[in-house]
């Protein structure tokens, strides 16, 4: 039951919402006793109250007369509130100049909470036309009581302020005697459980992060998942208590701009049917045209669908044991507005109502967990100022003997039973796949996009993709990757010399593989049409060049694989099959082509030699939390659903974005990721976005903040990377061949119960042992992975492991069972092999450190060489794969100690230092979008000159900075470090001031709220 309820509060005609504990009242308010006012300059800066609010309101008005003064508005009266509350403030704004809406939080004594994330503010640039500015945020531990402000910000010009509402979010429901729904405002206002009250059964599930849930859900437009509406924030207001609640959204930018959808749910006393009224209403100049789609995700117990088209009701029988090969229904033209699911458990049927002229077509999606039960509505074109309305509800109907729902006309009409065409046969047993991914776990990284001309300090674009595909290389090899991938095959296959590719030759010579992006497969590939054979030459004509072909036949042993479409579903599987048997053809043996998809596009693993998939669980808490702990999970259950000769892999977030929700995963949760991939039985990691981002206040991008700086900038987070390939680097081709299963016997850890609840906001994400334990079997024996599933605190554990012959992997050391007590940093592995004989997997741990650290030091060498520094490669063919490893520790000591006296070290010094002085900003100026981009700048595709001079100068010294920086990589690359030690060491100085101006300049306007 809701504990609050709205009170409307008419402040001198602004409309202030908020759930009290009293019934709904009303009160006029003054300046002197409501509002509190700091106006610095009050000759030029005035406030009064206007008529013309929004929606025929009263407006509050702030002028400033001049630049650089501001006024603060704050309201004295605050709201009481409970920690973890959700909350929703907003204000519609209107003028010329800049605005802020702020949230401020204050303890039981009445002092204000402090601290970093504790004041929630957000600021927009007024227009002619009303807009909103929308806050969503929980209450922090501690807080009490919460007040509103508003302000303008340095511009001169009047902003006009209505509609000021906030309002707790938290526990929405709709509940009577029969029913209870819970919503979610937070994603799309939808409801995110319908429960049952007689028996408990919920016909839909929690929309989480990595499980989709959730019924009502706005698709606008209606074929574009997600669309403008589906996971974005609406506005709730109850406007009675467990029977009406509204939801309101104004679209604000886009083709749709000006879009706005106010939905309304109710629920009468007794009634098993929950009405919903969407209204979609043009507040734009323009006319907009769209369409609509209503997204439920219902539980899949067995039951029957059923719909009514012109000549029949359509049935289908749902069986949730076996829902492979069965991915789609669609159904049109639907005669009569009724969409039918039957549940055979509970006898009961969800039935969708809606009026049938407006609808275009029904639709089921079918997976092995859940079911999808849509509505697809035509287009349709509003007028600005122009309104359209859609009634629909959801109702539980008992169906006491029946096997389908049907209205009273489709009795009279024959019941055609849908026998729906099946996914393609499985091929034949494949043959094994080739040594090459046998024995091969591939720690690869994308490398970065190659379109920002800064990158490479100004060198004409084939020559910028060329040294960003080299530089890019070495430094994920200087790493400890094995491999890297990016879409720049036309690039690389045309670089050679003395008969040689150039890059194919720096492969070989670093162990490294490399794969190609190339998506000859879409999603809207679905049925194989004239129009799409038609498509298909196109698509190969990249693999027909004499130069990629040659490249591919000389270094097919460098060339890992093609990926070939991403994110495609089982809709897909009938043309993806023909593309991959058509592109086969252009390929040398044993050079793979398959995809990289999401965890819809599990059904086409029988199709796939192995399975790729991307999984981001590292979200804002609104989107579901920082949830690494979903990555066992996850994979584990692939592994088992892909068998023992299906490779999955994983594509790790390397990357954060404010305009997706995505968070960058910091050291630890990085290496929680990675180390629990392994754990569940994951055979490659392919890193996705820890080279392809940033820079978001000078180039418009998706992302704002990555492992590895554009202009390669290192973060601890790349080191922390490079922690776990540096240890899969030996045991990685223990786990190539290995598969999950049972603890060998007398083998067990002890540990405490960790429980994330204690520092996430987020609840309920993992709670479990601290360490973990899973063991992966091979031939010779088992693999223990050991981890620290503690992202905030290091761990002490014991492992017994009774009279089992072990090797310790950290130590290299062999003893006779006993036990082990250690200490894991937070995220951190460890792994132990146990078998009758582990001296032969010790040496090939050794053999496969040595590799990797060899790849290392040639690359040290090879830049020592070409500056002109003497030294000669070492010989470590006759040494054991142990006194090669320790040799080579020896050579490159020798080597560093060489360089270290050396003009190159002097370069290498001073770029190290430049680097570490300039991520850092590099990092500020992503978590400070609000300051360094400004709203009006976010229009265009490339950022015009920021509005605030001071701003502008410090990103142009911080952009200047960067192009000095690669200018000085690809110098040294280029054996030029004694030419440019004196201006590289200078650089890096100088850099130290732009770092500290840079950070100045951001907590000048951070503390003044700008």
């Amino acid at each position: 039951m809701l504990k609050r309820v709205f009170a409307v509060l008419l402040l001198a005609g602004l409309c202030f919402q908020v759930f009290a504990q009293q019934k709904t009242t009303a009160f006029s308010a003054t300046l002197d006793s409501t509002w509190w006012f700091n106006i610095k300059n009050k000759k030029v800066n005035k406030v009064h109250y206007s008529k013309d609010g929004y929606n025929g309101d009263s407006a509050m008005v702030l002028t400033n007369g001049e630049a650089g003064w501001n006024i603060y508005a704050g309201y004295r009266q605050g709201q009481n509130v409970k920690e973890g509350d959700m909350f929703s403030a907003s204000v519609m704004i209107r003028g010329k100049g800049r605005a802020g809406l702020f949230v401020k939080f204050y303890d039981a004594a009445g002092k204000e909470v402090a601290g970093k994330g504790v004041t929630k503010h957000i600021y927009q640039f007024a227009t002619a036309e009303w807009k909103p500015m929308q806050l969503k945020f929980r209450t922090p531990k501690d807080v009490v009581k919460i007040t509103l402000a508003v302000r303008t910000i340095g511009e001169p010009g009047a902003i006009s302020f209505s509609d000021l509402k906030i309002g707790i979010e938290s526990g929405l429901v709709l509940k009577n005697e029969k029913i209870t729904a819970v919503f979610d405002p937070v994603k799309g206002a939808m409801i995110n459980s319908l429960i049952l009250a007689e028996n408990g059964f919920d016909f839909t599930r929690k929309d989480l992060v990595l499980e989709p849930g959730g019924l009502c859900r706005d698709i606008v437009p209606g074929h574009q998942t997600p669309g403008v509406f589906s996971k974005e924030y609406y506005t709730a207001t109850v406007l009675e208590p467990g029977r009406r609640i509204r939801f309101s959204r104004l679209n604000p930018s886009g083709a749709l701009s000006g879009l706005k959808l106010d939905k309304e749910f109710s629920l009468a006393p007794r009634a098993t049917e929950i009405k919903v009224t969407a209204s979609f209403t043009n507040t734009g100049k323009n006319p907009i045209t769209t369409s609509y789609r209503i997204h439920n995700i219902i539980s899949n117990a067995n039951g029957t669908f059923s719909w009514p088209l012109n000549d029949w009701v359509q049935v289908f029988k749902y069986d949730s044991a076996d829902p492979y090969g069965i991915y789609k229904i669609t159904a049109a033209p639907i005669r009569a507005g009724w969409f039918a699911r039957t549940y055979e458990k509970i006898n009961k049927t969800l039935l969708l109502q809606f009026t049938s002229t407006e609808a275009d077509k029904g639709y089921v999606y079918l997976t092995k967990t859940y079911n999808t039960f849509e509505l697809y509505y035509k287009d349709f074109t509003l007028e600005p100022a122009e309104t359209r309305k859609y009634h629909y509800s959801l109702s539980i109907i008992p169906m006491t003997g029946k096997e389908h729902y049907t209205d009273e006309y489709g009795k009279k009409q024959p019941v055609q039973k849908i026998v729906l065409k099946k996914l393609p046969k499985v091929p034949a047993q494949q043959s094994a796949l080739p040594e090459k991914y046998r024995n091969h776990f591939p720690f690869s990284v994308r490398l970065g996009h190659y379109y920002r001309g800064v990158r490479s300090g100004g060198a004409p674009q084939g020559q910028w993709n060329r040294d960003l595909v080299f530089e890019n290389t070495k430094a994920a090899i200087d790493n400890y990757c094995n491999a890297v991938y990016s879409w720049n095959i036309g690039v690389i296959s045309k670089i050679n010399k003395d008969g040689k590719n150039v890059y194919g030759e720096l492969l070989r010579r670093l162990d490294a593989t490399y794969s190609d992006i190339q998506h000859v497969c879409k999603k809207s590939d679905i049925e194989i049409t004239p129009e799409f054979m038609k498509s298909v030459p196109a698509r190969m004509k990249k693999f027909r060049d004499k130069d990629i072909r040659k490249f591919m036949e000389n270094y097919n042993d460098r060339l890992l694989g093609i990926y070939t479409a991403d994110e495609i579903e089982g809709q897909n599987a009938e043309t993806m099959i023909y593309l991959h048997n058509e592109l086969s053809k252009l390929l040398p043996k044993d050079v793979l082509p398959f995809p990289y998809l999401m965890i819809t596009g599990e059904p086409l693993i029988p199709y796939l030699p192995i399975f790729l998939m991307d999984s981001y669980p590292m979200h804002l808490d609104v989107h579901g939390g920082r949830n690494p702990w979903a990555i066992y999970t996850t994979f584990k259950r692939l592994v088992q659903v892909a068998g023992k000769d299906k490779p999955v892999w994983f594509m790790p977030q390397g990357f954060g974005s404010s305009n997706g929700g995505y968070v960058m995963p910091n050291d630890a949760e990085t290496k929680l990721m990675l180390n629990l991939s392994v754990a569940a039985g994951v055979k490659g990691i392919v890193y996705y976005g820890m080279m392809s981002h940033g820079w978001p206040w000078v180039f418009k991008g998706y992302d704002d903040i990555s492992a590895f700086g554009v202009a390669g900038q290192y973060t601890s987070c790349w080191k922390a990377i490079g922690s776990v390939a540096r240890q899969l680097g030996g045991v990685g081709t223990v786990v190539a061949r290995s598969y999950p299963g049972p603890l060998p016997a007398g083998i067990k850890i002890n540990t405490r119960t960790f429980n994330s609840d204690k520092f996430n906001t987020v609840k309920q994400l993992y709670r479990g042992p601290a360490v973990s334990i899973d063991a992966l079997k091979t031939p010779e024996g088992t693999l223990l992975c050991v981890v620290n599933r503690n992202v905030y605190e290091p761990e002490t554990a014991e492992i017994f492991f009774g009279g089992n012959k072990t090797l310790d992997v950290a130590s290299m050391k062999i003893f006779d069972g006993g036990s082990r007590k250690f200490t894991l940093q937070p995220g951190d592995a460890c792994y132990y092999f146990v078998g009758k004989d582990p001296a032969p997997i010790r040496d090939e741990i050794f053999r496969g450190m040595f590799i990797r650290e060899r790849a290392r030091y040639r690359l040290f060498l090879d830049q020592a060489v070409i500056n002109g520094i003497k030294y000669t490669e070492a010989d470590f063919s006759k040494y054991t794969p142990e006194q090669a490893y320790n040799q080579l520790l020896s050579e490159f000591a020798s080597l560093r100690k060489k360089v270290d006296s050396s003009v190159l070290g002097r370069c290498l010094k001073a770029m190290e230092q430049a680097k570490l002085n300039l991520y850092p900003i590099d990092e500020l100026f992503a978590k400070n979008l609000n300051i360094v981009v400004s709203e009006s700048m976010r229009k265009h595709r490339h950022y015009p000159p920021h509005e605030d001079p001071e701003v502008q100068k410090s990103r142009d010294a911080l952009y200047k900075a960067f192009f000095r920086l690669n200018y000085f990589n690809l110098a040294i690359a280029d054996g030029k470090a004694a030419k440019i030690v004196d201006e590289l060491e200078k650089f890096a100085a100088e850099t130290v001031v732009i770092n500290k101006d840079a950070c100045e300049m951001i907590r000048k306007r951070q503390s003044a709220g700008k």
